[in-house]
């Protein structure tokens, strides 16, 4: 299936929004705590990220990089598209992880 203009934005919103959930909710973390551990502390932080996590907002790519501060990944996993249930996801997500690591541990080298 080819995506078009306004569908591309909309499918990178749900993938973003979806992984940023997932990875919160494997972290045991509340929107309210993902929110304030970000660095809002408004009445209105928890409805922030359940409008992204939704795919309601449109991130900019700072916000994407502090979110995944905030949850211990780093900001490319929040693009990647994983299908399949969270046990599936956590597996691909730890493993996809990993090998981020590595590379990293490589270039230090």
């Amino acid at each position: 299936m080819i995506l078009k203009g306004g569908d591309i934005m909309k499918n990178y919103l749900k993938i973003v929004g979806a992984n940023i959930r997932k990875i919160r909710e494997l972290r045991d973390m509340s929107q309210q705590q993902l929110a304030i551990k970000c660095g809002h502390t408004s009445d209105s932080a928890r409805s922030w990220i359940s409008k992204i996590e939704s795919g309601e907002r449109s991130t900019h790519t700072d916000d994407i990089a502090i979110i995944a501060n905030a949850l211990d990944v780093p900001p490319s996993i929040l693009y990647v598209e994983f299908n399949g249930n969270n046990a599936d996801f956590e597996k691909r997500m730890l493993a996809y992880i990993e090998s981020l690591s590595k590379i990293e541990t490589r270039l230090d080298a």
